[in-house]
């Protein structure tokens, strides 16, 4: 709110002109445009934290060695332990 009002000048008079106008305009465009950028730079950053997240519990996920079976029962072959909970 305060970055907004130090943007906004007053007008001289009860009608502003068109050259007034336009600065005021190009402003407050140029003020949105800022405020969107972060908007998607916030958003890159949170879907980067996410994957990384997901790839470190993926990683975590299963002791070395053992490798995710898909399609096969959940029985354990012999020597080895059961998968880690979290």
């Amino acid at each position: 709110r305060d970055e907004l009002a130090r943007l906004a000048l007053p007008f001289s008079s009860d009608s502003p002109s068109a050259g007034e106008l336009r600065v005021a305009q190009a402003q407050l465009v140029g003020w949105l445009e800022g405020l969107f950028h972060g908007i998607q730079a916030a958003v890159a950053a949170q879907q980067m934290m996410a994957q990384r997240q997901l790839m470190e519990m993926r990683q975590g996920a299963l002791p070395p060695g053992l490798e995710a079976t898909v399609g096969t029962d959940n029985a354990q072959p012999e020597g080895h332990p059961g998968g880690v909970y979290l």
